[in-house]
């Protein structure tokens, strides 16, 4: 979930306790996961409306082996209760149907201009 793209109520986020500054890059995630654990309804929106830039110093390109995997793995712990193998994600049944819903969404897009839900 690109967290350029989200929006929240102010209720929510004074529920949660905003940003927990431990994390330097998994800050969104936590968010989202505790949102979702204090009842917020997360909802997809057909419409683009934020986005990033690509760039050589970013956080996802300069962290994502070190401290992403650690905070990673930290998330994944925290809200499974246990560590997750790379082979089970990479063989989960729900992320291949997620990733395979996003891609044809995409498809819609691009091609016909048509926002799916």
């Amino acid at each position: 979930m690109p967290q350029e793209t989200l929006f929240w109520r102010r209720q929510i986020w004074d529920r949660v306790g905003g940003i927990d500054t431990s994390f330097q890059f998994g800050m969104d995630w936590d968010l989202i996961l505790r949102f979702q654990t204090a009842g917020a309804k997360i909802v997809r929106v057909p419409y683009f409306l934020g986005c990033f830039r690509v760039h050589s110093q970013q956080k996802t390109r300069t962290l994502l082996t070190t401290v992403g995997r650690q905070e990673t793995d930290r998330l994944r712990e925290r809200t499974f209760g246990r560590k997750i193998a790379p082979v089970e994600l990479e063989t989960s049944p729900r992320l291949h149907r997620y990733l395979r819903k996003s891609a044809w969404l995409e498809s819609l897009w691009r091609r016909f201009g048509i926002r799916g839900r």
